[in-house]
């Protein structure tokens, strides 16, 4: 699927939510196809999304830890309440601050794995082995994997638990689907 049939899918797409996505892939490191796939994946592009366990947006912002109602940004904290409320574009303003706070920016070239690696688990960034647990300082492997099923079936590990190489299929599957 191209960007412009993902953006015909959805006619609520104004054509300044298209020019600011590419604008925000070239000052990312990206292309506006992995952005759109990415934030196609986790919303249907739908700013208002909300998953199962509290993420929100575009990219579907998940609060800094359990309990909490927020989301802190180079040092701000974004409501998750606010982000789903904002319109798209403004979103599109954190969904920028976001991945250039990780690094991101237009002088290094990303792949689509850490441009949805960032989304899904900011530590996944930069990764390159296969074997590596998908963990966080906050999330037990358990519980990421719990929290994740549709990422989890493409895991081969005999204990389930999500891995980069179970990452990397997945993030195959979404792009071959799109």
């Amino acid at each position: 699927m191209t960007v412009n049939e993902v953006f015909s899918e959805d006619n609520s797409v104004t054509p300044g939510f298209k020019d600011r996505v590419k604008q925000i892939a070239a000052d990312i490191g990206s292309n506006e196809t992995d952005l759109v796939k990415v934030m196609y994946a986790e919303s249907r592009l739908k700013s208002d999304e909300k998953n199962g366990i509290g993420c929100v947006g575009l990219i579907q912002f998940c609060p800094d830890e359990k309990g909490l109602t927020y989301k802190t940004i180079k040092g701000k904290r974004y409501y998750l309440n606010e982000i789903r409320g904002m319109d798209p574009l403004k979103q599109l303003d954190v969904v920028e601050k976001f991945y250039k706070a990780l690094g991101f920016n237009r002088n290094k070239k990303v792949d689509i794995y850490d441009l949805y690696g960032a989304a899904f688990l900011p530590i996944m960034v930069g990764k390159q082995d296969p074997n590596w647990v998908a963990r966080s300082k906050k999330l037990s492997p358990q519980t990421i994997t719990k929290q994740n099923p549709g990422i989890a079936k493409f895991s081969k590990r005999p204990d389930g638990l999500i891995d980069k190489a179970a990452f990397i299929r997945y993030v195959n599957y979404v792009n071959s689907m799109l």
